[in-house]
């Protein structure tokens, strides 16, 4: 499994409803990140909200744009000569897939988890495999979720989002 950007990948076990594995995001302001940011020259602005998230922007030094909210992005070519990279961070979840009974990967921009947290989705999903709906008809309600938590919370405004579900069908009936 490969990803870069503010997208997540989630990797649940719809038998359990439960998340086996999801990524993080790369944001400027962790640590490795801010490294190679700080070695290509890149100008990060980080700012912590009253609730104590923080988020970060990268910017050409000096220039105030383009305020980047992530480290890496397979587009956003301006800043690559400044730290952000198209390179993905891999790992191989082969054995947590095959540990699954009914695995799933959710696969979800930021428009989606900013407002949909990991372990709901999964759970949600596999709620609704164990009433006999189609999962991917049920992640099509969580993209309606998220774009009505936005738009109730952010004053009309909605952020791209975007959903995939993979996984095989399960080795047991799950409306069981």
């Amino acid at each position: 499994m490969a990803h870069a950007g503010d997208s997540t990948i989630v990797i649940g076990d719809l038998a359990i409803g439960g998340v086996v594995f999801q990524t993080e995001e790369h944001k400027a302001h962790s640590p490795d990140e801010a490294k190679r940011l700080a070695d290509g020259k890149a100008q990060v602005i980080c700012k912590t909200h009253d609730d104590g998230e923080v988020t970060s922007r990268v910017y050409i030094q000096r220039a105030g744009v383009p305020g980047l909210a992530m480290s890496r992005s397979l587009g956003d070519g301006c800043l690559k000569k400044h730290g952000v990279v198209a390179s993905p961070e891999v790992r191989n979840v082969t054995e947590l897939w095959q540990s699954c009974e009914a695995p799933v990967a959710l696969l979800g921009s930021d428009g989606l988890f900013d407002f949909t947290k990991a372990d709901e989705a999964v759970s949600y999903l596999a709620t609704r495999a164990r009433e006999g709906r189609a999962v991917d008809k049920s992640a099509l309600t969580l993209v309606r979720q998220a774009q009505h938590k936005w738009i109730a919370d952010e004053d009309d405004y909605c952020d791209d989002i975007t959903c995939v579900v993979v996984g095989p069908k399960p080795r047991f009936d799950l409306a069981e």
